[in-house]
């Protein structure tokens, strides 16, 4: 681990400071609660005095607004959420910087983050369900793939719950190929090495992950050693191949439809 990760974290802990229930921010929008911290932002819960309704606020952590590619991956987020408009993503609101940082607000999703679901309430998702589950979450990540973005960090944390279909609410480390999406002049800042097939199996990847945690909340351990999951887990050979192949252990699906034709496969033999 590298020696500057300490420090960083005590400077953030001192200037990071989430700014109290009860502030307003821009004038306008008055702070509830903190929602949640991230290593890039900091979420509150707010109440749009002007409209009377609930809001999400994403502020830049001020440790990072000393530096210009945070800056601009920030506003990176701002320029994909302006472009979308789906039912799985909260949608943005306004933006803007002032003497306290810089902010965007979105709709407020009214509902529950999946950590709190799995971990708190010990839910737990049978085969069918945790199929279920993902075809959504496939869905939303194929809209947001014919947009050319790339989420990159879909987990637990980064989903909610409403109305029991999942939403994705953090697109901190999402990448976007159209130029659109970046301010031209900083785009040289933002340059990646990874290809497009390689964000888009990233992806991929991590829907197999989410598929395999839920499939494991209903796993109880009965041998001290640790085994494969193919071992531990009793499911349907079509699961199986599934999963294989999202975690690229089998060859790697090519495309959105062709990983919605083999859940919904799987779902039916179910």
């Amino acid at each position: 681990m590298s020696l500057f990760r300490p420090i960083r974290k005590v400077i953030q802990f001192f200037v990071d400071k989430p700014l109290a229930p009860g502030v307003h921010i821009d004038n306008r929008y008055q702070i509830i609660k903190l929602l949640g911290s991230g290593s890039f932002g900091l979420v509150y819960k707010c109440k749009d005095i002007q409209k009377n309704q609930m809001v999400a606020v994403k502020q830049l952590r001020p440790t990072k607004q000393k530096f210009k590619k945070e800056v601009a991956l920030f506003n990176r987020e701002i320029c994909m959420l302006e472009q979308l408009n789906h039912k799985v993503l909260p949608k943005l609101l306004h933006s803007f910087s002032d003497n306290l940082g810089h902010f965007y607000v979105m709709e407020y999703i009214d509902g529950k983050n999946m950590e709190e679901v799995i971990f708190e309430e010990k839910r737990v998702y049978h085969e069918k369900a945790a199929l279920e589950f993902i075809r959504a979450l496939t869905e939303a990540v194929g809209y947001l793939h014919r947009h050319e973005i790339y989420h990159g960090d879909l987990r637990i944390p980064n989903i909610m719950l409403r109305e029991e279909k999942p939403v994705i609410i953090d697109l901190g480390l999402a990448y976007g190929e159209k130029e659109d999406f970046v301010a031209r002049n900083l785009s040289s800042i933002l340059k990646s090495k990874k290809t497009q097939e390689e964000r888009k199996q990233d992806d991929y990847h991590d829907l197999g992950d989410l598929l395999l945690f839920l499939l494991y909340t209903t796993f109880e351990k009965k041998h001290k050693k640790a085994l494969p999951w193919t071992e531990e887990l009793q499911l349907h050979h079509s699961t199986t191949n599934l999963l294989k192949r999202l975690l690229g252990i089998d060859v790697p699906y090519s495309s959105i439809n062709e990983i919605l034709e083999d859940i919904d496969i799987a779902i039916e033999k179910l």
